[in-house]
């Protein structure tokens, strides 16, 4: 498998085929804007699931 490698005969791997993206705290305030504009179907969707696994207190207290 390593010569294989070394020869170029193997697939890329999932690391080397995904856009270099900066981290969040590199972003500037407009680009953090866009990437959660872009974003933002899948924030609504874990904010469901974890509104959904919520468990109400309130009558405990």
């Amino acid at each position: 498998m390593k010569v294989l490698d070394r020869a170029g005969h193997l697939t890329p791997t999932r690391k080397d085929l995904a856009p270099q993206r900066k981290s969040l705290s590199e972003m500037s305030r407009d680009e953090l804007a866009a990437f959660i504009e872009a974003n933002q179907a899948q924030i609504d969707k874990v904010e469901a699931e974890l509104a959904a696994r919520a468990t109400d207190v309130s009558p405990y207290l």
